[in-house]
């Protein structure tokens, strides 16, 4: 996929083109000051293996072990590929331990923002009913007066 950035008077137009299917998108940034930037060519990053790399790996020393233990290519052989396998399933582990703790952390955060919100909504109630929806304590208190709120408007049938 191939990126280019075009400044234009209100920010970046970002264009997209997909090679394969002709495929473009446009994509507008808007930014606080566009003279800093100009027109830029780059390529969006791509990983340079497979995502089933693992796997292939396993496969490849399963078959190597069938052929030969010992065959050797230069200085790549079975027990450099298997220590890259080992280090690789080692840093998955760790990978899915911090997603696992990160889920965890992301849950007690919204245990706490939920709480919190019901405070919020007990304390605009309270100061809605001692001092009135239309007081300026409510409004201090985040909550809207009725005086200023928007009148229905009538939807006429067609």
């Amino acid at each position: 996929m191939k990126a280019v950035c075009k400044l234009t008077r209100t920010g970046i137009a970002v264009i997209l083109a997909r090679a394969k299917t002709r495929r473009v998108e446009a994509h507008i940034l808007r930014v606080t000051h566009p003279e800093q930037y100009r027109k830029v060519n780059f390529r969006m990053g791509k990983k340079n293996f497979p995502t089933d790399v693992i796997n292939q790996a396993q496969d490849v020393l399963m078959a190597w072990n069938q052929i030969d233990q010992d065959l050797a290519f230069g200085s790549l052989n079975r027990a450099a590929l298997a220590t890259d396998v080992t280090s690789a399933q080692e840093i998955e582990a760790d990978i899915s331990a911090l997603e696992s703790q990160l889920t965890a952390r992301r849950n007690q955060r919204d245990d706490v923002y939920s709480a919190a919100w019901d405070k919020i909504k007990r304390v605009r109630a309270g100061v809605k009913a001692n001092y009135g929806d239309d007081s300026s304590e409510y409004e201090l208190i985040g909550g809207t007066r009725v005086s200023e709120r928007k009148s229905p408007t009538r939807r006429v049938p067609a």
